[in-house]
């Protein structure tokens, strides 16, 4: 089965010359961040994407620039696939706080 990307878009703190970002999850893993860098600042490489926080195995030091988020997809398969035939597909034991008998301690607003 092929792995299933989803984005959810967020803005960075005031201040950034690079505010447009997205949170990429897959299943109910969160990967990464990606940041797109400004126009205004970067004039070779403004509107590419950029990793600005990867978690597990997309925690990469020196992955590549991306022209559009989908375009980081391979890169994450990639990196998953590192991980995911030593200890299954990723999510496949993640179940609701509810289920699960835990709730958050905090919530944000």
């Amino acid at each position: 089965m092929a792995p299933i990307f989803t984005y959810q878009p967020v803005q960075l703190a005031e201040g950034n010359p690079e505010r447009e970002g997205l949170l990429v999850f897959w299943g109910a893993d969160l990967l990464a961040l990606l940041v797109r860098l400004s126009l205004k600042t970067r004039s070779s490489q403004g509107g590419l994407w950029f990793l600005a926080a990867g978690f597990g195995p997309c925690a990469d030091m020196s992955p590549p620039l991306f022209r559009k988020p989908e375009d980081a997809e391979p890169w994450f398969v990639e990196q998953m696939s590192k991980v995911t035939h030593r200890t299954g597909s990723p999510a496949e034991n993640v179940k609701p706080l509810e289920e699960a008998g835990t709730s958050p301690r905090k919530t944000f607003h």
